[in-house]
């Protein structure tokens, strides 16, 4: 080793300390750590303000925030990242100073190489939990990654753009991931995180027996007009509400009434969609209203704008709901039986009307503002891409996931570094804030 070579590296490592804990990685751990532990001291505090025992909520909250500094836990693999990247930075510039002095190269490189040596360590130890964790991580930044990318090359790539795609692109995109989704509950619900599933059956509140139902038409186990082996799927709900059990028959019943449906509530479809809309809106108000009132006494902001982001968030959720039953029902019953009366009636049943829910439910994003659209499907979409890619931990599915979270991180921290602009919603303004300095 030379004398100039020595003195240089002796540079680089004198820069380590101040690299490795610098504003931007205090920064890094403090929005990863808000939120983490955020959303669940909100559930712990909402919970007991309901049950009106505000003294249940302290030990819970207290191992929120002790947990959340496990050394292998999302806070510190985020500041870990940003340490390493810091620290790195100097080294790739001198190893590639005669080849180039590009700062984006550099800090790309840097970036990767931070998230490619600490995920490894994060994901072996929350797998041993839940697998969906680590996934749900990786699925969240490919996603924003793709959209940055996207986002980013689609002014170039078309030059006029329509309005219709600028103004309604992420409500389009709410509407795809939604279908998804809502296909993957109905029919394949393992392909979900545990969790999500069961937030969308609280929210949807249907009875088991009708997607029981929907199941075995699709598998051919239960057919109008014939004895089958899943011939009495309705006859509990029919004791459950008190109806004669003949109302639920798929031999006397051809199609099934949309009444059984509709819980007996009415036979008129319409009516249902609104009672739909009423308990999904009642449902939502009272998770969104906790979390927004949470927010307002935080930030102290109008208390008429308070009221307002909470039931326009609330009319989504109660549209959302209510939408996928009517469009079940159009298609099944109402509709489209009618424009089309040679598709034979089981085809309805087991295919067209759920996948009309599934469509259909999307469109009540548009309650929404153009902000919170975005925002809805920068979410929904890593969920949609969660049930289409294989969630099982085999050595090539995990190696997968690492590359993809690094590339990803790889991407997100260079667009934060050069122009945070292009990195949309809450994500982007946290990277831009880590970065800026």
């Amino acid at each position: 080793m030379t004398l100039a070579t020595h003195q240089s590296l002796r540079q680089l490592l004198r820069q380590v300390p101040s690299n490795a804990f610098s504003k931007s990685t205090r920064k890094a751990f403090l929005f990863s750590y808000l939120y983490v532990v955020l959303p669940r001291i909100i559930k712990h505090v909402s919970r007991a303000i309901k049950t009106g025992r505000p003294q249940d909520s302290v030990d819970p909250i207290l191992k929120t925030l002790y947990r959340a500094l496990h050394p292998s836990k999302f806070p510190l693999l985020v500041a870990k990242m940003i340490a390493t990247t810091n620290v790195l930075t100097p080294f790739v510039q001198k190893l590639l100073q005669r080849k180039t002095n590009n700062k984006l190269i550099v800090s790309t490189i840097a970036s990767f190489l931070g998230a490619i040596i600490n995920f490894p360590s994060f994901q072996a130890h929350i797998i041993k939990y839940n697998r969906y964790f680590s996934l749900d991580f990786t699925l969240i930044l490919f996603t924003r990654a793709l959209d940055t990318v996207g986002t980013s090359l689609f002014p170039v790539l078309v030059k006029n753009p329509p309005p219709f795609l600028q103004n309604y692109g992420d409500g389009l995109l709410f509407v795809v991931s939604s279908f998804f989704i809502m296909h993957y509950w109905f029919f394949y619900p393992n392909k979900l995180p545990p969790a999500y599933h069961r937030w969308i059956t609280s929210a949807a509140n249907v009875d088991p027996e009708i997607v029981t139902a929907f199941k075995a038409i699709k598998s051919g186990t239960l057919k109008y007009g014939e004895h089958c082996p899943d011939e009495d799927v309705f006859v509990s709900m029919c004791d459950r509400y008190g109806q004669d059990p003949s109302k639920g028959s798929l031999i006397k019943n051809t199609p099934l009434p949309c009444e059984v449906l509709h819980a007996f509530t009415t036979k008129n479809c319409e009516l249902h969609a609104l009672w739909r809309f009423q308990r999904g809106f009642k449902f939502a108000f009272n998770l969104y209203g906790t979390i927004n009132f949470v927010v307002w006494l935080i930030r102290r902001g109008s208390p008429k704008r308070y009221l307002i982001n909470t039931c326009r968030s609330s009319a989504f959720l109660g549209a959302f709901i209510a939408l996928y039953w009517y469009s079940l029902c159009l298609a099944r019953t109402r509709l489209l039986p009618k424009l089309f009366p040679n598709v034979p009636i089981t085809r309805w049943d087991d295919t067209i009307a759920p996948a009309a829910g599934a469509m259909g439910c999307g469109f009540g994003c548009f309650i929404e503002n153009a902000q919170r659209r975005k925002e809805l499907s920068l979410f929904v979409a890593p969920r949609a891409l969660g049930a289409l890619v294989p969630s099982e931990p085999t050595k090539f599915n995990l190696m997968v996931e690492r590359l993809a979270f690094s590339l990803s991180f790889m991407v997100l921290a260079s667009f934060a570094k050069q122009d945070p602009k292009k990195v949309r919603g809450i994500m982007g303004k946290g990277l831009e804030a880590i970065f800026k300095d």
